[in-house]
């Protein structure tokens, strides 16, 4: 008939990984703005938003 799966929702073991990937965007965010503190929200949500695609779009 059906089959039954048992799906594992403790998160914790990708810990690593997410902060892995956080210290990985905050360095990337930093190259970017090229050091620049910037006071302004809308830069800094584009920036970060932003910063994804153009460290890939670089490989």
């Amino acid at each position: 008939m059906g089959t039954l799966e048992i799906i594992d929702l403790d998160l914790s073991r990708y810990d690593r990984i997410q902060q892995r990937f956080d210290l990985v965007t905050e360095s990337h965010n930093r190259l970017l703005k090229a050091g620049i503190e910037t006071r302004n929200p809308a830069f800094n949500a584009i920036s970060t938003r932003s910063t994804p695609s153009a460290w890939t779009s670089r490989r």
